[in-house]
């Protein structure tokens, strides 16, 4: 950004103005196009044989916290990377809060290591 300092300390008004959001605008693309290139799809296969929806509930009583471990259980059947799990099954998972979400990231479906993303609905 050491351009932008310096366009300033030139002092040529609205030219200099235009020129620094021009550049700021394009800077701004590459780094945004750096960020994204560098994060990979899951693969479709996987995502394809997999229930999009999940029918868990808590089991037992737990206290609920940020970061801290949940255990859960499927109250449905689901299919999941191709796997069958049946009802019961317990998932577990680690819990955190924004201002109006409950977000899980659950770690384990019965034995299975899994990386998926849940909220509350």
């Amino acid at each position: 950004m050491t351009w932008l300092k310096e366009a300033r300390e030139e002092g040529n008004g609205e030219v200099h103005q235009e020129k620094d959001n021009e550049k700021l605008l394009k800077e701004l693309a590459k780094q945004q196009e750096v960020l994204f290139a560098g994060v990979q799809l899951e693969d479709a296969d996987l995502i394809a044989d997999t229930d999009a929806l999940l029918y868990v509930k808590v089991r037992g009583t737990q206290t609920v916290q940020s970061k801290y471990r949940l255990e859960m259980e499927l109250m449905k059947s689901a299919r999941i990377r191709g796997q069958k799990f049946e009802r019961y099954t317990r998932l577990y998972g680690f819990v955190s809060f924004q201002p109006t979400r409950t977000l899980l990231h659950i770690t384990h479906i019965g034995t299975m290591e899994v990386s998926l993303k849940a909220y509350d609905k």
